[in-house]
């Protein structure tokens, strides 16, 4: 039987904070090659759907199975939509209204042998926040241009979006402008990262907030969104973020900055404006890499994008409008493998300085890249608890 490891809350927080940039990159790498299995390969017949159970007092919990040739295993994640107030009201079984307070993201992570041998639990609130935050870096590292960025949100991926951006590249940053409807929960952010990044990055990065009060907000958010070489947007919101008119108006789809949106996870959620996935479809200077035509939104499961998220649904999109990561990656492999080509420089040139939107979903396949990653790592350095022959 093999030994059988926990990962706590706060032994995760430490393995990860602590990669040095080439685990990163090398984690990011294993992601990408997940995906591609997960699009060209045989992967995504073997994943089992996740679900989710809404409860009348708020909490959605979901359940999310995966599979890989050497591994299972489940995420279960309790979780309730941030609706921006400290509270929120429900109608009891008499139909008097009940009162609720929002609570962070929680769950474990279990991984299994191909077996079924149990062989690690890991805590999943860092491990959720940091596996998103890195799939939504994988077009942020290949952007020409990352000098100023604009972080929706405050909660855990925002954060782990900040430190990764730093980690990777934080000598190309000179600010990162964070948006967020709690300034208390922002400004509390921002500190811890000023703080860590002393210690650990040392980029010379200025990182502050937008503040929402005061009548010149939609003014500032707008001059923002035109300036910004990297949007990362991490709230489960209802409607768009911003308005595509704050890029449409100036911006050309062959040009303009890299956006990922990862909080929109459900039909009733929204952070992306459809009327620009429609633009950058729709613009005869977008560019599709699986097409000779139009333009094309990136993902990692279209069918999830088109069918459970609210991005998907309004811009009523087609099917041949949506690429996906690992087709991406599989494309890059071939061209490259052919030398130097137009098709080659073209898809580049749009990865690195075009209007890019990453719409992501989550693939269950990795979480469990990431898990057996984190796994390694604690056994390497013995951290955790370990028990023999569980």
């Amino acid at each position: 039987m093999p030994d059988f490891t926990i990962l706590g809350d706060a032994v995760v927080h430490d393995i990860l904070i602590n990669l040095a940039k080439e685990e990163i990159l090398t984690l990011q790498k294993q992601l990408a090659e997940s995906l591609r299995e997960f699009s060209v390969g045989d992967e995504r017949k073997y994943q089992v759907e996740s679900s989710v159970s809404a409860r009348p007092n708020g909490d959605r919990t979901l359940f999310r199975p995966f599979t890989s040739p050497t591994s299972v295993g489940v995420k279960i994640m309790v979780s309730a939509v941030d609706t921006g107030q400290n509270n929120d009201t429900s109608q009891a079984k008499d139909g008097a209204p009940q009162t609720f307070k929002k609570r962070p993201v929680q769950g474990v992570v279990v991984v299994l042998d191909n077996e079924g041998n149990p062989v690690g639990v890991i805590d999943g609130k860092e491990i959720t926040g940091y596996r998103t935050s890195l799939s939504a870096l994988l077009g942020y590292v290949r952007r020409s241009r990352t000098t100023n960025i604009v972080v929706f949100g405050a909660g855990k991926c925002a954060i782990w979006h900040i430190r990764l951006a730093l980690a990777l590249r934080g000598s190309e940053i000179k600010r990162i402008t964070v948006v967020n409807r709690s300034k208390d929960r922002a400004v509390s952010m921002i500190d811890q990262v000023l703080e860590e990044n002393q210690k650990l990055w040392k980029s010379d990065t200025t990182i502050e907030y937008l503040d929402q009060e005061g009548g010149k907000y939609e003014q500032a958010l707008e001059r923002l969104i035109q300036e910004a070489d990297v949007i990362f947007c991490n709230i489960t919101s209802e409607k768009p973020l911003f308005p595509a008119s704050y890029l449409t108006k100036k911006a050309k789809a062959d040009r303009g900055p890299y956006i990922s949106a990862v909080g929109s996870w459900q039909s009733d959620l929204i952070e992306v404006d459809p009327s620009l996935l429609r633009y950058i479809v729709d613009s005869p200077e977008g560019y599709n890499p699986l097409s000779e035509k139009g333009g094309a939104v990136i993902v990692d499961d279209r069918k999830k994008a088109m069918e459970e998220t609210g991005e998907g649904i309004q811009s009523r999109l087609k099917t041949e409008d949506w690429v996906e990561w690992g087709e991406i990656f599989n494309l890059e492999n071939q061209l490259q493998t052919e030398g130097s080509s137009e098709q080659h420089q073209r898809l580049k040139s749009w990865l690195e300085d075009g209007l890019v939107v990453y719409k992501s979903i989550g693939v269950s396949i990795t979480d469990l890249v990431t898990s057996n990653f984190l796994l390694s790592i604690a056994r390497k350095h013995d951290l955790g608890v370990v028990v023999p022959g569980f």
